[in-house]
């Protein structure tokens, strides 16, 4: 799969919002000869309810951020008129999002450290699955590859799998199949 970048992270448990470590910086394209700024290092939460992406004035400062347009944002405070930014945007495992339109916003609720939301503008360009067995899992991978259906992959019939008399035995017991299941 060359050409995708993916990175997965698990959390302790369950958790009740997804979090991850982002590194932010003004935007640049090395193909033109533009030099990279250093990222600045903040805590992004995932939200799947948000159209776009969005970073805290705080964030938006310490990058010297020059806004390229006004957006007009509906909020649960209502409606707002808001900075827009160009950034590049470094998701865990140097996952890199050039040119991201973000908006600005005073700061985001749950923790102080919270320097970016990840909405469904960057989630949408990829392969996004969450999964909750005794801990969360969080995987992405971009570009999106193909669809994950879990209805589809449950409903497919077993493989069955041509055991040679030779080969070990499924059952795990360290035998021959031909000494063991397959008498």
């Amino acid at each position: 799969m060359s050409g995708y970048q993916a990175f997965t992270t698990k959390y302790n448990g369950k958790v009740p919002a997804l979090i991850t470590n982002v590194g932010v910086s003004l935007p640049f394209n090395p193909g033109n000869n533009e030099v990279a700024q250093p990222p600045i290092q903040c805590k992004a939460i995932w939200d799947t309810g948000a159209t776009n992406s969005v970073i805290t004035e705080e964030a938006a400062k310490k990058l010297g951020l020059k806004p390229v347009s006004k957006i007009n944002v509906i909020g649960v405070h209502g409606a707002e008129i808001k900075n827009a930014y160009l950034v590049n945007i470094y998701l865990p495992n140097n996952v890199g999002i050039c040119y991201a339109r973000v908006t600005e916003c005073k700061q985001l609720s749950g923790t102080d450290d919270l320097g970016m939301l990840i909405g469904m503008d960057v989630i949408g360009i990829g392969d996004f699955v969450v999964t909750n067995d005794k801990t969360t899992v969080l995987s992405y991978r971009c570009p999106s590859h193909k669809t994950i259906d879990f209805v589809a992959e449950i409903n497919q019939p077993a493989k069955s799998v041509k055991v040679g008399r030779n080969d070990p035995c499924p059952c795990g017991s360290k035998k021959k199949y031909k000494k063991c299941c397959g008498i």
